[in-house]
């Protein structure tokens, strides 16, 4: 069944009410997402909570969604779909320069100046310098700023006379010394070379290129600190190898179903459905199922725009996702009428201009439009990606004419990347809010268009883009961890370890050294509870895996472990997940092909206990076992804080509890942003097993809850945790226990900065039992029962104890028994001990 996810939630972090579905474990996995401001900035977001209704229907080949919501809405939401994502782009689009005949042009080309040292590394061959060349070029220096411009004669066919290689060798030679500016200027006067893989006569866009090499200068002259190594080596575009792909699927009996799969679903009416590609201009011409939850609170003046601009979010998600797989699909079949229909997505998606129409932004009532527009955004990053896959797929199916019209709307969009980046036009880049989505997606978008078209004076708008992409890289943790949870892990990761891979193939291997991308894979890893459950901490909407996830990997963590080269990593994946069942989606496809390629038995590769510095982050577990199988095993995981984290929850202190597949203790997830109840019930305090008295707000708002490991190992552990910086006034701590009997021990210690009035409710846990719970005791002595667990709570002073019904977006059916423990006396502090013992042959 084509199922689809709405990790979206995450995927855009910042619309705040995009509900983006996508296929499930595939690069869309994640594409909802909410609009947040980074805390303690002035950042303005996208963000919103939009009211967005997801229906879904399963057929015997499709799982159809409609979604009411705006790309905003972060919440996860697994919905299959191949219905587009409601997201608009505001009818302000920017006109498109036109394809300039191939006359010769004279660009000033403002390259980043070398400074005073230099080092340049590479080979040699044959008295050729090799294309894995790095020249290490610092900020540019007094001297150096005598060198402002380079021209460059951009001509048309007939006078090129230098390649790619001579062209990135010269800057290399500019970089290291070993030639001026003015030898530079000399030696391409002559013209620069047609793109790789472009005819001769292809037109060559001068302005454009001057345009875009200024833009990427400048912008990359305003970076902070110290800049890394600066790639000069040839751009180059390593395309999967469909073909080789498709034969070895058809070879193997699991992977041939997939295809066949993929030939049902192609029949189906969402790829039927040219709405779900086909721009909309005007409000009126938006489907229903597109339209962007919040539209009606927005003003009336600006509702356009702005659903227009979140529309442009929904359509390149789809083409990005079931564009791509159709379009496979068509080659796989051979069928002129998919061929035919593939071929029209690029036509369509030609006529978006720009990728991303601005209003992004604009939804809330105090919001106008910035001069010049709100910038870059998804749709720009969606849309590049859906160009380059799709025509890399379908090759020479793509008529000429068409490539190069989409080739120069490739060059457009890099431009205009640039400038934004150097105009500082989106909110995330004039806060420089690296670990968000919002930066990520764009920065990618701009690598992955500019090893495409495989033009060596693109290097500036190349290298400022993996300048983009490694500080935020080095934003998250050393160990793996991403600092936004799982959910908007599963939104951005995807493409940031395919565009990685990408560029470690071209020979650029900056971003594959660093230690977040290394061991990314062993954070997902450890994300996985028992009972096919996840670590849900901060805002993560997906809390259970979906069961399209039972037999493939989410495509985060796949392409995490074989981004990463770690033979270690191929035998964890192939443990959790040694037999990938046909899903409806391209990277179910691409997973079964991994494992078909690379031998080897699956075996656990990490220990069952870990610490992620960076989160202040535990999770422990009495063994892995594979996601598809019986689920025994006991597990625990328990949160601190770090200022540095992104869309969190007031939960510092918390912990969950999981035996087999019954949840012992939970935290109770998180709902679309656009939930009324999102705040109050969930983000809150009131959503986690913690001290409830004078929260921090707002609870997005990240602090430091230090938590040290006092014991971690196979047999259980002991963890602290003080959280008292979560609170206004009041110190709180915790310390956990536990081992692998089942048997936790928590002591919570809390001081109020002034009594609280008797009645209040001091503490809570969340239990994971729909029914009602055995309560006896009085005092400072209680009991509570509950399937398969017994807890004794103990206090310093009279307590009271009682049960309410919660909701939570966790499991079915959404609601569980939750224990309040409030003080009958005025107070202004208590001491709990809380002892639970878990029976352990109680799996269900």
């Amino acid at each position: 069944m084509l199922l689809t996810q709405m990790n979206n939630s995450f995927r855009i972090k910042i619309l705040g009410t995009l509900v983006v579905s996508l296929l499930v474990c595939s690069p869309a996995d994640a594409r909802q997402s909410r609009v947040a401001t980074p805390s303690g900035t002035n950042a303005k977001a996208p963000a919103a909570k939009a009211p967005v209704a997801v229906s879904t229907t399963k057929t015997a080949a499709v799982t159809t969604s409609k979604t009411v919501a705006p790309v905003v809405a972060p919440k996860p939401v697994v919905a299959p779909v191949i219905a587009p994502k409601p997201v608009v782009a505001p009818v302000v689009a920017p006109v498109v320069a036109p394809v300039v005949a191939p006359v010769a042009t004279t660009a000033v080309i403002t390259p980043a100046k070398p400074a005073d040292s230099k080092t340049v590394v590479g080979t040699t061959q044959a008295g050729k310098t090799s294309t894995t060349t790095v020249a290490t070029i610092a900020r540019p220096t007094e001297a150096s700023k005598t060198v402002d411009a380079i021209a460059v004669a951009t001509t048309g066919p007939a006078t090129a006379s230098m390649t790619g290689e001579q062209i990135a060798q010269s800057i290399v030679d500019l970089s290291s010394g070993k030639i001026t500016a003015e030898e530079l200027t000399r030696r391409l006067a002559s013209g620069a070379a047609p793109t790789e893989g472009q005819p001769a006569t292809s037109p060559v866009i001068p302005e454009v290129t001057r345009l875009t090499i200024e833009a990427a200068n400048q912008a990359l002259a305003q970076i902070p600190g110290p800049r890394v190594a600066m790639y000069t080596g040839a751009l180059k575009f390593v395309a999967t190898d469909w073909n080789a792909l498709l034969q070895r699927a058809g070879n193997s009996q699991s992977t041939r179903s997939m295809l066949e799969q993929f030939k049902e679903m192609a029949n189906q009416p969402a790829f039927q459905n040219v709405s779900n590609y086909k721009r909309p201009t005007t409000l009126g011409e938006i489907s229903p199922e597109l339209k962007d939850g919040r539209l009606a609170d927005v003003a009336l003046a600006k509702r356009e725009t702005f659903a227009l601009a979140m529309v442009d979010c929904s359509q390149t998600s789809w083409l990005s996702r079931n564009g791509v797989l159709f379009a496979l699909t068509a080659k796989y079949t051979q069928n002129p009428e998919q061929l035919s229909r593939a071929v029209n997505m690029l036509e369509e998606v030609n006529k978006y201009v720009p990728l991303q129409r601005p209003g992004t932004t604009i939804w809330e009532p105090n919001v106008a439009m910035p001069e010049g527009g709100d910038g870059v955004w998804l749709a720009t990053a969606w849309g590049i990606s859906a160009i380059v896959d799709i025509s890399t797929i379908l090759g020479d199916s793509v008529p000429v004419e068409l490539r190069d019209r989409l080739r120069l709307q490739l060059r457009e969009e890099v431009k205009r990347i640039c400038e934004d980046w150097r105009d500082r036009r989106p909110w995330f880049v004039k806060s420089r809010y690296v670990v968000s989505n919002q930066w990520i997606e764009p920065s990618i978008g701009l690598i992955k268009a500019c090893l495409f078209l495989e033009d060596p004076l693109l290097l500036p708008a190349y290298n400022l883009g993996v300048e983009n992409l490694l500080a935020s890289l080095q934003s998250q943790g050393q160990n793996g961890e991403f600092l936004e949870g799982f959910s908007y892990a599963q939104m951005s990761l995807l493409p940031i370890h395919e565009i990685i891979g990408k560029m470690r193939l071209t020979g650029d291997s900056r971003c594959i050294s660093v230690p977040f991308v290394k061991n990314n894979w062993k954070w997902f890893a450890q994300m996985h509870q028992p009972g096919k459950m996840l670590v849900n901490c901060g805002d993560s909407g997906l809390s259970e895996l979906p069961d399209y996830c039972f037999t493939v990997p989410f495509s985060s963590f796949s392409a995490a472990a074989m981004a990463s080269g770690d033979p270690d990593a191929l035998s964890m994946i192939r443990f959790l997940y040694p037999s990938p069942q046909s899903i409806g989606a391209l990277e179910a496809l691409k997973y079964a092909d991994y494992l078909l390629e690379n031998g080897g038995a699956g075996q656990v590769s990490l220990p069952t206990f870990s610490y992620f510095p960076s989160q202040q982050l535990v999770t422990w577990r009495t063994q892995f076992q594979p996601i598809a199988s019986v689920q025994t095993a006991l597990s625990i995981w328990a949160k601190g804080g770090t200022p540095q984290e992104n869309h969190i929850h007031r939960e510092q202190g918390h912990l969950s509890i999981y035996n087999g597949d019954r949840i012992v203790l939970m935290n109770c997830g998180t709902p679309l942003y656009n939930d009324p109840n999102y705040v109050s019930g969930f983000a809150s305090s009131a959503g986690s097993n913690i001290m409830q008295v004078d929260q921090l707000t707002p609870s997005g708002m990240a602090v430091s809850a230090p938590l040290a490991v006092n014991r971690l190992d196979a047999n259980g552990g002991d963890v602290s945790i003080d959280s008292s910086n979560a609170y206004l006034g009041a110190t709180c701590t915790r310390n956990i226990s536990w081992d692998q009997t089942g048997f936790v021990k928590i002591v919570d210690q809390a001081t109020l900065s002034s009594p609280v009035p008797s009645g209040t409710e001091f503490y809570r846990f969340h239990t994971g039992s729909s029914e009602s719970l055995n309560i006896i005791g009085s005092g400072k002595i209680w009991n509570v029962t509950w399937r398969g667990t017994t807890m004794k709570i103990t206090s310093d002073k009279p307590i009271d104890i009682i049960q309410i019904t919660s909701p939570d977006k966790v499991t079915a059916p959404f609601q569980h028994q939750t224990i309040l423990i409030k003080v009958p006396q005025q107070t202004n502090s208590l001491v709990l001990t809380s002892e639970l013992v878990i029976d352990r042959s109680i799996t269900q």
